[in-house]
């Protein structure tokens, strides 16, 4: 492990191998970083959640080989454990709310904003300044682009880029699904736990 020593750790936080932690990162437990991972200058990881009346109750999870960049700020959850999942990247100034759910291979750019409870399935790819509404689902292989703007009522299916405010489709996002080898039945079995995720929000 690389931990600096300006590191603040509070409560039960738990280190895989070979982590890589910079100068002045805040990290409040209860909170697991996986393996392998990378936490820039700044970033601040399982304090409470902005919530005006509950406080944490079930912490953070890192997944393996993720990196978090500088003044990321990740929520800890209060109905259930907030997670970034395996191979996350999360780009400067991005923000986890409380109880979100991010699947493998995800990535924030910078300024992008999940807010509570939002679940974001595997590989997708949310642009700079994305701002997303509490108890949304975007799906695997989408690309949201720069400032775009998921509301309460919109759906971000998978392996489609949405652009704009209110989100709307552009085009399929083949690129992502091509460096993935995302088969015909991949997307049509990732279409059906999309609306299963959905359904749960409800």
């Amino acid at each position: 492990m690389n931990i600096h020593s300006t590191v603040h750790v509070e409560g039960d936080v738990t280190f895989g191998k070979d982590v890589k932690i910079g100068p002045n990162v805040c990290l409040y437990g209860p909170l697991d970083i996986g393996a392998n991972c990378e936490i820039y200058p700044g970033a601040v990881i399982g304090s409470n959640p902005q919530h005006r009346s509950r406080r944490k109750m079930m912490g953070v999870k890192i997944g393996k080989g993720s990196v978090i960049r500088e003044f990321v700020t990740v929520h800890a959850g209060i109905a259930r454990q907030t997670v970034v999942g395996e191979f996350a990247y999360l780009m400067a100034g991005s923000h986890v709310a409380h109880d979100c759910f991010l699947e493998e291979n995800v990535t924030l750019a910078n300024s992008a904003l999940l807010a509570g409870h939002c679940h974001v399935m595997r590989n997708a790819n949310l642009g700079l300044n994305v701002s997303v509404h509490q108890y949304s689902v975007i799906g695997s292989y989408t690309m949201l682009g720069m400032g775009t703007v998921v509301h309460s009522r919109s759906r971000i299916e998978p392996g489609v880029v949405y652009i704009g405010n209110p989100s709307k489709p552009l085009r399929m996002n083949h690129l992502s699904m091509n460096r993935s080898h995302v088969e015909l039945q991949e997307l049509e079995d990732e279409r059906k736990r999309f609306e299963t995720l959905r359904k749960q929000m409800r």
